[in-house]
């Protein structure tokens, strides 16, 4: 089965306790769980133009609780080539555009 490129990185990760990340070029992406690394370093390189230089995943096991559970996430933590444009990475753009309510006017 075959994931749609639009479909596979889901939204940016921001890791909080670790900053030194942010000196890096190394990027956390929450993305579809039956998603494997060479499609992800495809749909960074076509949707962002971003050059990758090595990808790791881990699988997050949702909670359970007494009348069920969250579902499972996958994180891709993503290093970017050096010298590569992290500008092209912008957080903005990789968030689905926020649904927009009409003006009073309307």
């Amino acid at each position: 089965m075959e994931i749609d490129i639009h479909n596979i990185i889901i939204r940016p990760r921001s890791r909080k306790l670790n900053r030194s990340s942010q000196a890096s070029d190394t990027l956390e992406l929450e993305v579809h769980p039956k998603a494997n690394k060479p499609q992800i370093k495809r749909a960074l390189k076509v949707l962002f133009n971003a050059e990758v230089e090595r990808i790791g995943t881990a699988v997050i096991k949702g909670k359970a609780y007494r009348m069920g559970k969250r579902k499972d996430r996958k994180k891709a933590f993503v290093t970017l080539k050096p010298g590569s444009d992290r500008g092209a990475m912008d957080w903005s753009s990789m968030v689905a555009p926020s649904v927009q309510e009409p003006e009073a006017g309307e």
